[in-house]
């Protein structure tokens, strides 16, 4: 029997391992995990904390705590049982269970459901057909799936794609919120950040995806491209807008990334090629916004394509 100190292992192993490794963890996790390391590890940290015990070991509780106590009621989450509430709430068990091996299986009964409602009824299937935009529009790690669950979706219910064409209509307006705050200064409002801008990029995922089985057309990712291109041009000589040029950055490197085969070749193609080469190559010097994440990113994107 072979023990587990028997097991050597070489560094090329080790190297294979982490090259094999695809994992990844959101940024919300991952701040959420450098804001504790950066705690632990000050100097003020104490290691073995003096918690202050009441008489034998436990705290003394009033009357009135008691009294507090006595009265608890828990909390009953109401669900809905009828109506659209119980169709969007079963729509989104459907979505939330929808994985590559059973997508059609899941895709068939949401549109099962969704014929539940009257086609005349148009305030509740806008309604529904905005909670099952903004659920698959959301998450960037499922958005090929969502995409293909949304397509279907508009091939019963035309309406859907209205829903969609609004929304990348008004995706540059997000782009005007952009915020940043030190962890260390407001952690809540730097988590609360850090999610705005995953929304963000599940948007541009989702929209590329949306692409990819031409359900938005291929120009319209070109406009998109080529405004965030130039919303980034106008913010360089502005210092403080160096965070808005990152995580405009992002959406860029997420929208070539996906969409890359659909791009290289058309006539549009060439002035973004040019623009993210001239910035891979640049120095931080070039900008007063331009930082090294950008420069690294925009690398990064010259070496997929």
């Amino acid at each position: 029997m072979v023990t587990l100190a028997d097991r050597q292992y070489t560094l090329n192993a080790f190297q294979k391992i982490r090259e094999e490794w695809k994992e990844d963890i959101s940024i919300d996790i991952r701040t959420k995990i450098d804001f504790l390391a950066s705690k632990v590890g000050a100097p003020t940290y104490s290691k073995t904390p003096n918690f202050k015990k009441g008489r034998r070991g436990r705290p003394k509780c009033s009357s009135a705590n008691w009294e507090i106590i006595r009265n608890f009621k828990s909390t009953t989450i109401i669900k809905e049982t009828e109506g659209i509430g119980k169709i969007i709430d079963d729509v989104i068990l459907l979505l939330n269970k929808i994985t590559k091996h059973n997508y059609a299986k899941m895709s068939k009964k949401i549109v099962e459901i969704m014929k539940k409602i009257d086609s005349k009824d148009e305030e509740n299937l806008l309604k529904l057909g905005g909670e099952i935009f903004l659920i698959g529009s959301s998450n960037e790690f499922y958005s090929k799936l969502y995409s293909m669950v949304y397509r279907d979706l508009i091939q019963e219910f035309p309406f859907m794609n209205n829903i969609c064409m609004k929304n990348l209509s008004t995706f540059m307006v997000l782009f005007e919120t952009i915020e940043y705050i030190p962890a260390e200064d407001d952690y809540d409002k730097f988590c609360s950040i850090n999610k705005d801008n995953e929304k963000r990029r599940a948007l541009s995922c989702f929209f590329a995806n949306m692409m990819l089985i031409n359900i938005i057309d291929k120009n319209l990712i070109f406009d998109l491209l080529i405004n965030l291109i130039n919303k980034q041009k106008h913010n360089f000589n502005d210092i403080s807008k160096k965070k808005v040029i990152d995580e405009i950055s992002e959406n860029i490197f997420i929208l070539i990334k996906i969409g890359k085969r659909h791009f290289i070749g058309d006539i549009k193609w060439a002035g973004i090629y040019d623009y993210i080469n001239t910035i891979s190559s640049a120095t931080t010097a070039l900008y007063p916004a331009l930082s090294n994440k950008t420069i690294f990113k925009f690398m990064d994107i010259m070496e997929m394509i």
